[in-house]
């Protein structure tokens, strides 16, 4: 279900992502089960599972330049009125472990492109990678309110609710929300989603 990239990136990269993840969602389930934080945060609808947000998020130093990189980058500062090219290089962030930079790049796409559900998901995931738990509830909503199919969003907005923000109530609300319109809905992780929401609702 953790963000889709779906802009510029094939629905597979996308489902990806969603699956990833608020981020992976192996992860996901240590953090339900151990009490650890976790976001999908699933790279897609891009990306999603997500894992779970490092203590102090930072970027992943390279080692040496990165041609894709370069070429995205420069792309994107050719090309500054053009979303798609700012969304490739959020991808390239995202899937390279540099959140901070993702979200500064995603920001910008979607001041080009408002109406893209699946940029607002992986902005939300990595929202929660940055520690932005608030922001990346109101970016996942966004997306929700843009596609309510949007069930990679829908999923990880719960993963902020109760693993960031200690609102169980309203996590099992939202999930139960997702079995309404689909009853046999999984996790990333392929687990039930109703397995999943008696666990939570028994702990």
């Amino acid at each position: 279900m953790e963000s889709q990239h779906e802009s510029g990136h094939s629905s597979q990269k996308t489902v990806r992502r969603s699956t990833c993840a608020l981020l992976v969602f192996a992860a996901l389930m240590i953090g339900v089960f151990a009490g650890n934080a976790v976001t999908l945060i699933m790279q897609a609808n891009r990306h999603q599972q997500s894992a779970p947000p490092p203590s102090a998020p930072a970027d992943m130093p390279q080692t040496r330049p990165d041609p894709t990189q370069a070429r995205l980058e420069s792309t994107a500062a050719a090309h500054p009125d053009d979303p798609g090219a700012w969304a490739r290089l959020g991808h390239y962030y995202f899937d390279n472990n540099m959140p901070a930079k993702a979200v500064g790049t995603y920001e910008k796409a979607l001041a080009l492109d408002p109406g893209n559900a699946n940029l607002w998901s992986d902005l939300g995931v990595m929202y929660r990678r940055t520690g932005q738990f608030a922001k990346a509830v109101q970016s996942f909503e966004k997306a929700t309110a843009l596609d309510p199919a949007h069930m990679t969003a829908c999923f990880n907005k719960g993963i902020v609710l109760l693993h960031d923000l200690n609102r169980k109530q309203e996590a099992l609300a939202v999930w139960e929300g997702i079995l309404k319109q689909n009853p046999k809905a999984t996790t990333p992780g392929g687990q039930p989603l109703s397995d999943l929401v008696r666990e939570v609702r028994g702990q």
